[in-house]
């Protein structure tokens, strides 16, 4: 194999600890690393500014990493097919090697291509899991089990320094985000930098102080984004692999549990590193549910739900919703922040997508992509199962409409986050700010909106048109095929329980 040329085809995992097609390919011959501009994948609707920001700083970062090895990364910006097609030209005989990709369609589509090529031209292809999704499976039977054999396998080190071929094509810059024609209205304040130096700090921080109330904290917007991990879009984009976060909170458990014979002091943290390793777990629970199947992108898990919210929604109401200028200040707080952070923890994600859901009556499919450019841990797996499950789409799990008045005076009760992103308000005295939109309060003139909806009265009609339609015979025939496919399974361990067999619901956003 000396003179095959391994090519390192870097996606969503742009590191170099814990990465198996690196390490593969460092152990049979002369390696390339490869990153390619996919233009489609840019382009595509879900994808911003706020994204390729973060992986500019993660590639600069790992093109630093790879050098310390001997090895450069060669960047190219042309269709992926086109680029192996050159790259086969030039050095004669190639190996790729790459990890697998749970993506949109663009990336689903753009991996089949690959697949074909490199089939039809004779050059292997060698695809690596790197995370607990399972390719190829029929339906959940034992997934956790799976999972749990693959958050256990031993850790691969950072290779040893590798021989690097002669560079025969020249490659590019990385484009600058403001050449692209990018979607850019989004994360302007983000103040996490892309990379895996940044990852490793924030799990050690995590796992050392910051979970140490994470469960008490993680749902007010205005402590979680101290005692949440952080480390969502780092896992979205592969600066740090699960198999790592798992293992190290794993050990820290362990640590706690041994310390001073495990006094009750340190109960909160050993339940708060136990929820989070729940949450690790439902990463790939519902990313699994994409790689099974993957038309949930553009259609409803239950069919019969399809146009449950047909038609286009009022332009009018989505817009107040995608501004902030709903109304409701809690909500249009955490609107601003996210659009401002491109982060904000689940609670209020959830939050948002009933408002929209069930106050507005609008589709998830017309959020969708809105909300992928505004998070900054955007992973369609997550992102589309979750959409579906806030909106009532699944057809296996109940209602969770949230109520914005509510939500508020239980996580922001001083008013302090809606003063903060909501100043149009902020002279209000508290309960003026909570009951704004009530009839309790009588609105003074301000430069802020009534309400657009009356939420009673749309909570109430949405839970009727629920009602009318789960009588049908459509409508439980294909719930039941829902849960045969999606459905989660009892956990293989007790160690490793499923978090909705307790009285917590699952979070994701880390």
């Amino acid at each position: 194999m000396s003179h095959t040329i391994q090519i390192v085809w870097f996606k969503r995992d742009l590191r170099i600890f814990d990465h198996a097609a690196l390490s593969n390919a460092c152990k049979r011959g002369p390696v390339l690393p490869l990153f390619i501009v996919d233009r489609q994948i840019l382009r595509a609707p879900d994808y911003s500014s706020l994204h390729y920001n973060f992986v500019s700083e993660a590639l600069n970062e790992l093109r630093d990493s790879l050098r310390k090895m001997g090895l450069p990364i060669l960047v190219l910006d042309e269709d992926v097919v086109s680029a192996f097609t050159h790259l086969l030209s030039v050095y004669g005989k190639i190996v790729v090697h790459c990890h697998e990709e749970t993506g949109n369609a663009i990336s689903f589509e753009r991996d089949r291509h690959v697949r074909n090529w490199t089939r039809e031209q004779g050059v292997e292809l060698n695809e690596y899991p790197q995370n607990g999704v399972i390719r190829g499976l029929r339906n959940r039977d034992g997934w956790s089990r799976k999972w749990n054999e693959r958050m256990d396998a031993q850790i691969i080190p950072i290779p040893e320094p590798a021989k690097a071929p002669e560079l025969r094509i020249p490659g590019v810059s990385l484009p600058i985000s403001s050449n692209l024609d990018l979607n850019q209205d989004f994360g302007n304040e983000n103040k996490l930098l892309g990379g895996e130096k940044a990852a490793r700090e924030l799990l050690d921080s995590f796992l050392d102080s910051r979970s140490k109330d994470y469960e008490k904290l993680m749902s007010s917007p205005i402590s979680a984004p101290h005692h949440c991990s952080r480390l969502s879009p780092y896992l979205a984009w592969g600066c740090i692999s699960s198999k790592v976060v798992v293992q190290a909170t794993r050990a820290r458990v362990a640590e706690l549990k041994a310390e001073k014979g495990g006094r009750s002091s340190e109960g909160p943290r050993l339940r708060s590193l136990t929820s989070f390793h729940s949450r690790m777990h439902w990463r790939c629970h519902f990313t699994q549910k994409l790689e099974m199947e993957p038309k949930i992108e553009f259609r409803c898990f239950n069919r019969s739900l399809d146009n449950l919210r047909s038609g286009t929604p009022n332009a009018n109401l989505l817009e107040a919703w995608r501004s902030g200028q709903t109304g409701y200040p809690f909500v249009d707080a955490c609107m601003r922040y996210l659009r401002a952070r491109g982060w904000i923890n689940f609670r209020m994600r959830a939050m948002l997508v009933s408002f929209a859901a069930y106050d507005l009556w609008i589709d998830w499919r017309f959020i969708k992509d809105f909300l992928a450019q505004t998070f900054i841990d955007y992973e369609p797996g997550i992102h589309i199962s979750q959409l579906q499950m806030q909106s009532g789409t699944t057809g296996i799990n109940t209602l969770r409409i949230y109520n914005p008045v509510k939500q508020g005076m239980d996580h922001d009760p001083k008013a302090t986050f809606i003063r903060r992103w909501v100043p149009e308000i902020a002279r209000l005295s508290t309960p003026e700010i909570h009951d704004w939109g009530t009839d309790t309060f009588l609105r003074p003139t301000a430069d802020y909106p009534h309400p657009i909806v009356d939420h009673a009265e749309a909570v109430r009609l949405a839970r009727q048109r629920f009602r009318d339609i789960r009588t049908s015979a459509n409508y439980k025939s294909d719930s039941e095929k829902v849960r045969l496919l999606h459905g989660s399974r009892k956990p293989s361990t007790r160690r490793h329980r499923h978090p909705t067999h307790g009285k917590s619901k699952p979070s994701i956003a880390t």
